[in-house]
């Protein structure tokens, strides 16, 4: 097991997000076929627990209680941990000094310190061998697949949340993402933080990296494959004429028949308007501009779709969509990062466009639409 860069990243990965680091090493999930396998790792047998109360499922742990072989175990991962599991580390070799072989601060860390900023944009680049364990095995432990069921076609997306900001800064890094700081915090105060990954291309090849490594876990492998299926059964739809008008059909029967389209009078295609559905929901992305046609006639609120962000990389997807040129307007006080804008003035086509999206937004964004037209 020590010989195996690979492993490593991924015990790593997983204990980082479900592991107990203390005088002994546990290991405690649903998933009885993963602790199996980290049990069979440490040459450790393991323990079924079940949870007070209904519908609880049974738990299964593994541990590890002797010090030299924890001392050796926490040594080996401690690379490639954060900070918060680092520190876990240095309490216990504080207590058990005479166990350590190697002075920790020689140890160079994998996860960047100090973590970049929430919102800051990632260039994409080939992963090696152990980012993609690694990748995988928190993915296993705080991993998510969602399926988001306002587009035309449900599609799956992949989100992981954590405290641990330094965390999922290096799984956006590690996904050419951005992350966000949430508005919610934890019960014990604690700030939250998420990336997620929703563009259909960059969803798929996450998950094509990570399946591999996942072959121990018949529960995380069957929600990689279930949402590759989805991605295969798409991709069927979308390439037959015939089903895809059939659901809009479906999904517009309520809706003025309308061809959302730019202001050169290109229509638009069912997945733009998806991606723009996905960015624009909660988000404001209107802005409303007073005119009058005639002297002292009346005044209409006109609506400009309109995004703003410090990533160029969301507004450029607009921009490209929309065929409107985008521009920096100014920069963020506090970080000192640049804020970029891009806007569509044209009103048939913002009404057409608006139109088009109604359907496929909920909440706050639907009903702003929803005014917006009936001005």
């Amino acid at each position: 097991m020590y010989d195996s860069p690979t492993v490593r990243a991924f015990l790593a990965g997983l204990i980082e997000g479900d592991g107990y680091l203390g005088y002994q090493f546990k290991l405690r999930l649903i998933d009885q076929d993963l602790v199996q396998y980290v049990a069979d790792l440490l040459h450790r047998r393991i323990s079924q627990t079940t949870p007070t109360g209904m519908n609880k499922k049974p738990l299964y742990e593994v541990n590890m209680a002797k010090k030299r072989q924890v001392a050796e175990f926490y040594q080996w991962l401690y690379p490639w941990l954060g900070t918060r599991r680092q520190a876990q580390i240095r309490a216990y070799f504080n207590k058990f000094s005479h166990l350590l072989y190697e002075d920790l601060n020689n140890l160079q860390s994998i996860i960047p310190q100090p973590p970049k900023p929430p919102g800051t944009s990632i260039q994409s680049k080939e992963l090696t061998e152990e980012e993609r364990a690694y990748l995988a095995g928190y993915f296993a432990a705080e991993g998510s697949i969602g399926f988001d069921k306002r587009l035309l076609l449900p599609t799956p997306y992949l989100s992981f949340e954590s405290t641990d900001q330094d965390i999922i800064a290096y799984v956006a890094q590690l996904l050419g993402q951005h992350y966000v700081q949430l508005q919610r915090r934890t019960k014990k105060n604690k700030l939250v933080f998420r990336v997620r990954v929703h563009a259909l291309n960059d969803v798929q090849k996450s998950l094509k990296l990570i399946k591999p490594y996942l072959s121990m876990s018949a529960r995380h492998t069957a929600a990689v494959d279930l949402a590759l299926t989805a991605f295969d059964s798409r991709q069927k739809v979308v390439e037959d004429p015939k089903l895809m008008r059939e659901i809009k059909e479906v999904t517009y029967r309520h809706q003025i028949p309308n061809v959302p389209t730019t202001k050169t009078g290109r229509i638009l295609q069912a997945q733009e308007l998806e991606t723009l559905a996905m960015i624009f929901q909660d988000r404001n992305f209107l802005v409303f501009v007073k005119t009058s046609t005639l002297k002292n006639g009346p005044v209409r609120r006109i609506p400009r779709i309109v995004i703003k962000s410090t990533d160029r990389h969301l507004v450029e997807q607009v921009s490209q969509i929309l065929e409107t040129p985008i521009r920096q307007i100014k920069v963020k006080r506090r970080t000192n990062e640049p804020i970029f804008m891009t806007q569509l003035e044209y009103q048939s086509a913002v009404q057409s466009i608006l139109t088009a999206l109604l359907p496929l937004l909920k909440g706050e964004s639907y009903i702003m639409v929803h005014n917006a037209l009936k001005n």
